[in-house]
């Protein structure tokens, strides 16, 4: 198979071969079980942080940020998990520990302004936003300068039909919140074109301090 499938012109070499995943992400799944758990017990914080638009003209801005954090019960909160703790765990191993998540979490803030700017009276919570933004930034890999130029943009198409595809799989049900789910994506993509412009700044140690 690997004789046969040697020259295939969309096989990329990623990191010397390797796979990162940086196990540092299963920490933002405890987060969100611990805000979960906490929000059963005392509901006026999902009320303070559900992204509700109406709220948000009205200046209470950071409902974008802390919608991304709430779930409306365990099974949706599971749902985000299952794939999100996988996703981030590459994406913080491709981008860098704090920058990845930082990343992740500004895809998924995107996500809620596009549901906010399309839909400004909607209700909607859960991390499916940063889930789908994770999805945007692992569609490209960063710069390795070694890359030809017609071999890197094979790259960056194949990287990107790829993960149009796994959004269309993970993040097109119609009883999501599909504009949101959509406006993480498509934050996702803008963040990983940023970043692959500053692959080497944006792994370094200045870059994840400044992110966490």
């Amino acid at each position: 198979y690997e004789t046969e499938n040697r020259a295939r012109p969309w096989q990329q070499t990623y990191f010397g071969g390797r796979l990162v995943f940086d196990w540092i992400a299963v920490m933002w799944a405890v987060v969100l079980i611990v805000t979960h758990a906490l929000s059963e017990a005392h509901p006026w914080i999902s009320e303070a942080g559900v992204m509700h638009g109406t709220e948000v003209s009205k200046g209470e801005w950071w409902r974008l940020v802390t919608a991304t954090q709430l779930h409306a019960d365990w099974s949706h909160l599971a749902s985000n998990l299952a794939i999100g703790v996988m996703l981030l765990g590459l994406v913080m191993g491709r981008w860098g520990t704090a920058t990845g998540m930082l990343a992740a979490l500004l895809a998924g803030v995107g996500g809620n302004a596009a549901g906010w700017l399309l839909q400004p009276d909607s209700r909607s919570l859960g991390a499916s936003s940063v889930v789908m933004g994770a999805i945007g930034l692992l569609a490209l890999t960063p710069r390795t300068g070694r890359e030809g130029e017609v071999k890197a943009w094979r790259g960056i198409v194949g990287g990107v039909a790829a993960a149009t595809m796994l959004f269309l799989l993970n993040g097109s049900d119609a009883r999501s919140d599909i504009v949101a789910h959509a406006g993480g994506f498509a934050s996702g993509l803008v963040l990983a074109a940023v970043l692959r412009r500053l692959t080497t700044a944006a792994r370094g140690s200045r870059a994840n301090a400044f992110a966490a």
